[in-house]
């Protein structure tokens, strides 16, 4: 069965989802069209990459992710297709695939040869490339090579003088602190030299990076690279964003230090 997925920041009320999966069951029914979310904040694209980068690895090759989110016509815009890790990206060039591949842009990058003005191209034009995908036409029928003067976002951790400085993306629906610090960053950076988290205007440093959640007593404090390998801040049982502040957007310190030095 092919699967097509729908990110989106439109809401349940919204009938758009709907149009969607029409134009994509129409094309063939036994489609499986799964919603991964409606619950991005609107026009949050960079939540969108983060919610995407930490699911799209568990569908299987030749899946198609519609990315919904900020795709209304702007001047200029274009609309994208990816073809990574044998699955396919399709979405607007708003600064999503800089966020979704912040190190490198995948080979398999094409610009949609048409691209009529419309008020739905996620309609209009993404779910109909998504339906040329499903008919087993490849991309150069549809789509030109592009990795040319794409829109950049450029919410990434820095490095400077022994500290990380990250930030909070997303607050999950335990209120964890998922930040932009992956763990490849971390330990490019880090090696084997000492570390403390600070997280916000925290009063209670971490020093240690826990494999699960659980191997801190309930309540307790504790930072994980979770599942996608982004760091996360968590209170066991609890909400980090309420009991410590880190909404989306809290700045996340990790200072570097040989033991020799402390």
């Amino acid at each position: 069965m092919r699967i097509v997925t729908l990110i989106s920041d439109w809401k349940k009320a919204d009938y758009y989802a709907a149009v969607i999966r029409g134009i994509v069951m129409s094309a063939d029914e036994n489609v499986n069209v799964v919603e991964i979310s409606d619950q991005i904040d609107s026009y949050r694209i960079e939540q969108a990459a983060l919610v995407l980068s930490n699911c799209y690895q568990f569908y299987p090759a030749g899946t198609i992710h519609l990315v919904a989110v900020k795709g209304e016509p702007e001047i200029n815009n274009r609309f994208l297709l990816a073809e990574w890790e044998s699955q396919y990206f399709l979405f607007s060039d708003n600064g999503f695939a800089s966020l979704f591949w912040p190190d490198e842009l995948p080979e398999k990058l094409y610009e949609l040869k048409e691209q009529p003005v419309t008020t739905f191209p996620e309609a209009d034009i993404l779910a109909r490339v998504a339906v040329d995908l499903l008919n087993k036409k490849e991309p150069a029928e549809f789509a030109l090579p592009t990795r040319e003067n794409l829109r950049r976002l450029h919410p990434q951790p820095s490095f400077d003088q022994d500290v990380i400085m990250g930030t909070v993306l997303l607050n999950d629906s335990y209120g964890n602190a998922i930040t932009n610090v992956s763990k490849n960053y971390f330990e490019k950076h880090v090696q084997n030299k000492n570390y403390v988290i600070i997280p916000g205007n925290n009063h209670y440093p971490i020093r240690k990076i826990q494999s699960r959640y659980n191997e801190v007593s309930p309540a307790g404090q504790t930072a994980v690279f979770n599942s996608a390998g982004k760091l996360e801040i968590a209170i066991r049982n609890g909400s980090a964003r309420d009991l410590l502040g880190l909404k989306e957007g809290t700045n996340i310190r990790i200072e570097i230090y040989d033991t020799a030095n402390s």
